[in-house]
C-alpha cells in the first residue's frame, strides 16, 4: 500500500500506486470508481470495503447529476450541511462508510446540525492527504476527532504540531471493536 498521489487523468504522475483501498458512501461513488477503474489503460486491485446493507439504505441515494459527465470520484466529501456556515462547527467527526448515515441522524435527532461536520474519508489507500488538509482547513476553529487508529500518523503530517491537539484518536479501550 501507499500514499502516493494519483490521477487517473494526469499520466505525468509516477505514483507507486499499487492498489486502491475505498469505502463509498453513495451508488454515485461507486459508479465512479468502477469507470474509473474501467478508464485505466492499466489495471491495480479495487479493494471496497463497503457493507451490502448500504445499498439498501434508503438514505443512501446519489441524483443523475451526480453521475453526469465531468463528475469524478472524490476521495474526501465535506459536509454539505456546514459548508455554509464552516465558522459555528465546533466538531469535526471524520468518518468512512456506513457510520456516516448513522452519526447524520444522531446529529438530526440531537440539534447539532450546524455544531458538527462530518467528513466522509471514502479512499482509504492511497491515502487522500490533500483532501483532509483542506477539510481541515475549512474547520480550522473546529476540534477534530476521528475513528481512523491505524491512520493516525497521517492526519498529524497534514498540519505540523498544531493540529496534533485536534486530531486524535480516541483512547483505547480493553474489549474488542464492536460497530
Amino acid at each position: 500500500m501507499t500514499n502516493d498521489a494519483f490521477d487517473v487523468t494526469d499520466s505525468s504522475i509516477k505514483a507507486n500506486t499499487n492498489m486502491h483501498v475505498v469505502n463509498p458512501t453513495t451508488p454515485a461513488q461507486y459508479f465512479h470508481l468502477l469507470r474509473r477503474q474501467m478508464k485505466r489503460n492499466f489495471r491495480k486491485p479495487l479493494i471496497v470495503i463497503g457493507p451490502k446493507t448500504l445499498l439498501r439504505l434508503p438514505t443512501a441515494i446519489s441524483t443523475l447529476e451526480d453521475m453526469a459527465p465531468g463528475t469524478t470520484f472524490e476521495p474526501v466529501l465535506g459536509d454539505v450541511q456546514t459548508e455554509k456556515n464552516p465558522g459555528a462547527v465546533e466538531k469535526v467527526l471524520f468518518v468512512s462508510g456506513k457510520l456516516y448515515y448513522d452519526l447524520i441522524k444522531e446529529r438530526q435527532a440531537n440539534g447539532a446540525d450546524d455544531k458538527v461536520a462530518i467528513v466522509r474519508v471514502e479512499e482509504l489507500s492511497p491515502f487522500p492527504k490533500d483532501g483532509l488538509k483542506q477539510q481541515i482547513e475549512t474547520y480550522s476553529g473546529a476540534k477534530g476527532e476521528s475513528s481512523f487508529f491505524l491512520i493516525m500518523r497521517s492526519f498529524h503530517c497534514l498540519g505540523g504540531s498544531s493540529n496534533r491537539e485536534r486530531c486524535y484518536p480516541p483512547p483505547p479501550k480493553s474489549g474488542p471493536c464492536i460497530e
